[in-house]
This record gives C-alpha cells, structure tokens and sequence, in this order.
C-alpha cells in the first residue's frame, strides 16, 4: 500500500510538471520538460518505483516510442524510429517519367536529462520498375543507401541549442538534410539564428540523393546564413542573410502575422522579400531533372505573399487561401538551396498530404523560380479525423515557360502506423500534357 500511494503521487508530481510537445515536425527535435532538473532530489527515490512510458508526436506524423531507464538523477531516454514503404508516379502524357521504387528507414535516437542529444539514421531506397530505362537511377534515387542522420545536439532551457553533424533543417531557404552546424539562441521574444553548411542530401519517399549536392552544384562551395526574429504583438519581423562566397550572396527578410480566435478561426499572413546579388557570370546546373537552365547570370530577386485561413472543429478543421510570387532578371538559386512553397515535394504542410512536387521533379518540375516568372495559386484542403484531401492550383507565366497545374490529394491513417496516400495532378506546358499521378502506401514506427 506504502508503494502503491508514493507511486500515485509521484505520477501526479511528473505530470503537473510536463510540458505540452513541440509541434515542430522535424523528426530531431525532441519535447522538453520544464523544471524536472529543479524537482530531481525529490523525484528521484519515486521514479524508481514507476516505469514510465511516454509517446510522443514525432516529425512528419511519425509515432515513436520511447523507453526510459532512471538511475539516480540520470535520465536516459531512447528514441527508435522508422518505416518501409513502397512509392509510385506515372505520367499520363506522351512524354513519360514513370517509376516506382521501394524505401525503409531506420534511426535511434538518445537524449540524457533533455540536454544532450545523439541521433543516428539510415535511409535506403531502390527502383522496382522505370521508364524510360534508368529515369529513376538518373533522376530520383541517385544514392540506395545514406546515412541522413548523425548529429549531436546540445539544450539548455529553451535559451540555447547547438546541433552539430547530419541533419533535418528547416529554415525558409534552407531545407532537406544538411551536414553542418546550427545554433540557436532564444531570449524572450528575440531570437538569433546561424547555420553553416558543407553539403545537402535529399532523403524522402521520391528522391534520395548522396551529401554531394554542393559538389555537383556548387564546386564543393559551403554556404552561410543567418538571421533574426522580433516577436511582436500579431506581427513577426525575421530578417535574414545567405551566402555562398564565390556565387553569391542574398539578403531579404519575412513579415508574419498570425491570429487565432476561441471561435476556431484563424488566419496566417506571410510576406518575403529577397535579393540575390550574383559573384559570377554563368552556372550550368539541370539539378537532376529535365529543365536545365542557366543561374547565376545575373542578379536577381523574388516577392512572395502568402495568406491562410483556417477554422478548427471537434474532429478537424478545413483552410484554403492563396499566394502570389514574382522573381525578376534571372532564375532565384536560393530555392534550390530550400523553399516553402506548398507544392514542393516533403514541404510538410500541415496535412501531411502528399504534393505534386516543385523542384527536381523531372519533366515535372516547376518553373515558378524561373527568370521574370509571376505565379499565383490558390489552395483549400481539410481534415477529418484521418483523412485529409488537399486541393492545389497554379498558373505560372515566365519569358518561354508557361505551366498550369491543378491537382486533388489525399491522406488516409488506415490503423496504427499504416498510411496511405496519393495524388492526381493535371498539368500543362506550353500546351503540352504533362500531367500525373502518384501514390504510396507506408507503416512507419
């Protein structure tokens, strides 16, 4: 009875102190537990008779699971992760770039006291049928086995972090898996930011690719940036500077405002503007797909609006909005580098719906970054327990490309850790049929 009434009070003490999870939806980052260092002492001989096992949210609606091993004021915390899936796309039009492939992932992770994080991955993917002949071997899946994630992460109270090694980033122009080193400082409602990057790799259920993008792309130049963030009341001020030392550097910055009220509306505005000032003449650089062009032949800059509404409900919610983006003189290289555009392959909406692709999507890729290009889109999707569709259309008009592409998703949570997913877009290119379709179906751990 002794036990049982300390075993009670401990799980209320541990409760009262959990904070609520980070609904961030990188699969590194973890949940943090406010003041457990502070109530150590106390909960130490407590935790002993408990065990204590806790779920957490995870990245890209990933459910992984957690075991802990308490001994004295140590917490160790492990963290194991990772999925097998099969991929499909085949396109409708006369011009074919047809694939599928198989991919499985695996990854543990290790954190003690909530301050000290390792985390090591793999991902491997393999073609099962393309055509034309070796499409998906030289577009798509470039690299059958990598190892995507190693990193050593560094916290301290939601002030500080340092992450060092390979790793998921998901910064406006800076995204997919760098190998590298970010930091993090947050005080208050400022917050600085810096990351310093030696290669990029790509690693999802459409593309894998090995850390040599800059290699291939950039003669093995690193990349720099960093920037601020002002938190003010209804309004976000994020300035923000990047660099390539031999091919350029751009500065630019983002305006959001962002409201919710208690009768589940909510609305979110997002406004960027960047200039890219170019330090050489000509690149040549396809970026593993069909639509070569010619970058950093000239300085360059883009305006991007972005407007979201959403309203939540007992079993879900439905938003819809739409945006419009216009880059000048010539093509915009820092989307290459990462970019939050919604039709981006992995942009991570929040519906976790598969999307038509953007950049390296072979005959498929958009041209909404190309030189004097002006976009507009618009978007409405919803979300009923677990289901989710998405509806997505652009209209895209540059100097020689013109694209129109509409396109109808879903994302159906069939059980526990199984999930299906597919998309039908239809597409134009200067009066030529490029349209699509694509599917999956995964369980992920």
């Amino acid at each position: 009875m002794k036990h049982v009434i300390l075993s009670i009070i401990a799980l209320v003490m541990l409760n009262a102190n959990e904070l609520k999870p980070n609904d961030n939806n990188e699969r590194q980052n973890k949940p943090q537990e406010e003041n457990e260092t502070e109530l150590q002492p106390i909960l130490s001989p407590l935790k002993l008779l408990l065990e204590d096992d806790r779920q957490e949210e995870k990245a890209e609606s990933n459910t992984h699971a957690h075991s802990h091993n308490h001994s004295h004021d140590e917490v160790k915390q492990y963290d194991f992760y990772g999925h097998i899936g099969v991929f499909n796309k085949t396109n409708l039009g006369k011009t074919r770039d047809n694939y599928n492939n198989f991919s499985a992932s695996i990854g543990l992770g290790y954190n003690i006291q909530d301050i000290l994080f390792f985390e090591l991955g793999v991902y491997a993917a393999t073609p099962l049928y393309e055509y034309p002949k070796y499409n998906a071997t030289d577009n798509y899946i470039n690299k059958k086995f990598l190892t995507n994630t190693a990193y050593i992460k560094y916290v301290t109270d939601n002030f500080f972090n340092i992450q060092a090694g390979r790793y998921h980033e998901d910064r406006d122009w800076l995204r997919h898996y760098i190998q590298g080193v970010g930091v993090d400082i947050q005080y208050g409602n400022f917050k600085i930011w810096a990351n310093w990057v030696d290669e990029q790799a790509h690693a999802n259920r459409e593309h894998i690719t090995d850390f040599d993008v800059y290699k291939n792309a950039y003669d093995d130049e690193f990349l720099w940036a960093g920037g601020l963030v002002l938190d003010a009341p209804f309004l976000t001020i994020s300035p923000y500077y990047y660099a390539m030392n031999n091919f350029f550097w751009s500065v630019g910055g983002k305006l959001e405002s962002a409201l919710k009220n208690n009768n589940g509306w909510g609305y979110n505005t997002i406004l960027h503007y960047v200039y890219l000032k170019s330090k050489i003449s000509n690149i040549d650089n396809n970026h593993s797909h069909d639509h070569s062009h010619s970058n950093l032949n000239g300085d360059s800059h883009i305006v991007w609006l972005d407007q979201e509404i959403k309203y939540s409900f007992d079993n879900g919610s439905i938003m819809f909005g739409g945006g419009y983006i216009q880059v000048w003189k010539s093509y915009f290289e820092l989307s290459s580098i990462g970019n939050m555009s919604r039709f981006e392959t992995h942009s991570h909406n929040e519906y976790n719906v598969i999307e038509p692709g953007g950049i390296d999507s072979g005959i498929n890729t958009s041209n909404m970054f190309n030189a004097n290009t002006k976009t507009f889109y618009g978007f409405v999707g919803t979300e009923i327990k677990d289901v989710a569709l998405m509806v997505l259309g652009r209209n895209s008009k540059g100097d020689s490309i013109r694209q129109d592409a509409y396109s109808l998703g879903f994302r159906w949570n069939i059980m526990l850790g199984v999930s299906i997913g597919g998309i039908g877009t239809y597409m134009i290119e200067n009066k030529k049929n490029l349209s699509f379709v694509k599917g999956y179906i995964e369980f992920k751990i």
